[in-house]
């Protein structure tokens, strides 16, 4: 058998070398715009998908209802394709006659554009953190110079360019904190003590201050400051915060034009925020009945439910929501109708990003006595409503209802490989709260209005 590998082996073939083209210019133009097409097709894309997303946004004959995106099934490419069209008739309110308070934070990005477009479905607008005290009482104005008036002033024009019968103006009623106050100290002793006399000059103040800036009331956010007081103390301290929202409702109501005095109120079982258990007593029925003769109104508590106790879960659970509202304004009771006129329920707007417990050895945590497999349980983040359509534009993930809750939630692995549990109101959510506000005949409080969605708001 002849031996192969002795055969001659044939040379490796020559490769023609390409003559030079010159390039004509019709050539080099049909190049460069193909590579100009291939290169800028997905820019162009992008480009064309923002001009839909944002021909989608704006004001649009429907409601949410009409377009049938009040479900149970809401997903987040439908969250972020309808998000931002609203019904056009944005001086309807739809809870009336009840009482509709919006709180607003003057620093919130959002909050002179929703307020222009949708404060004339309030009667009040609060922007928060306007006013706050000293340990010793002395009221001091929080808020930049000119920020009042221009709030003001948007919330007044909000119906401008409307086609609509435009509702009345919202009532201007800033927020005042008592939360750097001593509590022990300035509700100790009669009226003709030292504290006494502080409690008076308060009252003035505040009196001065809605006369001087011609504001329609105030929101007290006053009990909720009194947990951490111990029990003694705290027994001592509420009948004088008690006497001292009467004095300075009676005080506002003097004034020409009248004023009033909206109350922030914790409900019945409520936990400060990073606090592990719940407070009773702060703010009770018998004070309810009491003041809601001569207050405006009262906004309770009902937001953060879970982010308070550091705990994953939703932030306003409706049975908790529908309990805590009953037990001030119970139905069946002989003044119900009066007492739940003046009630306001919150309702958040935002929502909360809680990432999920890790050990100590995931999180990298060194000494201080934490064993390495020991979950360690980080504070949850508020997420506002840019925030969470920037999650949902990230992950796409899948919503789930929650019908004990009446909420949806989603999770998420963050960059690090950490999980997160985010809950964040959607219009299902917000429905099945405002329905059943409006059957129990009480008010709402929005918390905080720069956080909603635009189309949130033609459920107000």
């Amino acid at each position: 058998m002849p031996d192969d590998s002795k055969k001659p082996r044939r040379p490796p073939r020559r490769k023609e070398k390409l003559p030079d083209v010159p390039c004509t210019a019709r050539g080099c133009g049909i190049a460069t715009l193909v590579a100009v097409l291939a290169v800028g097709g997905g820019f162009y894309s992008h480009r064309r998908r923002k001009a839909f997303l944002a021909s989608l946004a704006g004001p649009t004959g429907e409601t949410v209802y009409d377009r049938g995106l009040v479900t149970r099934k809401s997903d987040a490419a439908s969250v972020l394709v309808h998000q931002g069209r609203y019904n056009s008739n944005t001086t309807r309110r739809m809870l009336a006659p009840s009482l509709a308070l919006g709180f607003a934070s003057w620093e919130h990005p959002r909050t002179l554009e929703v307020v222009r477009r949708f404060g004339r479905k309030l009667t009040h607008f609060a922007p928060l953190r306007a006013y706050g005290v000293d340990a010793a009482g002395e009221l001091s104005h929080l808020l930049p110079d000119g920020a009042l008036r221009t709030l003001a002033s948007a919330a007044a024009g909000s119906a401008s360019g409307s086609r609509h019968a435009a509702a009345a103006r919202p009532r201007l009623v800033p927020g005042v904190s008592l939360a750097g106050l001593d509590y022990a100290r300035f509700f100790a002793g009669d009226e003709d003590s030292e504290a006494g006399e502080a409690r008076g000059e308060l009252l003035v103040a505040l009196a001065r201050e809605v006369r001087r800036r011609k504001l329609d009331g105030l929101v007290l956010d006053a009990h909720v400051h009194a947990a951490p007081l111990e029990r003694t103390t705290l027994r001592a301290v509420l009948p004088q915060l008690h006497i001292f929202v009467q004095l300075l409702a009676h005080q506002l109501s003097q004034l020409d034009p009248p004023a009033e005095l909206l109350l922030a109120v914790p409900p019945e079982h409520w936990a400060p925020r990073g606090s592990t258990k719940q407070f009773r007593g702060l703010f009770s029925k018998s004070q309810f009945d009491q003041l809601h003769w001569i207050l405006g109104g009262f906004a309770l508590a009902t937001q953060n439910f879970s982010a308070n106790l550091r705990v994953p879960g939703p932030s306003a659970p409706l049975e908790w929501v529908r309990a805590a509202a009953n037990a001030l304004a119970e139905p069946g009771s002989e003044d119900y109708a009066a007492a739940a006129a003046k009630l306001m329920v919150t309702v958040p707007l935002g929502g909360w990003d809680h990432p999920l417990p890790r050990t100590a050895a995931q999180l990298e945590v060194d000494g201080h006595g934490v064993a390495a497999d020991q979950p360690v349980v980080l504070p949850p983040k508020p997420l506002s409503g840019a925030a969470y359509l920037d999650l949902l534009r990230a992950h796409r993930p899948r919503l789930e209802w929650v019908g004990d809750a009446a909420e949806h939630n989603f999770t998420y692995d963050d960059r690090g490989g950490a999980k997160h549990e985010v809950w964040h109101p959607t219009l299902k959510a917000l429905a099945e709260r405002l329905g059943h506000l409006r059957q129990l005949g009480v008010g709402v409080a929005l918390w905080e209005l720069g956080d909603g969605l635009d189309y949130f708001y033609d459920l107000i």
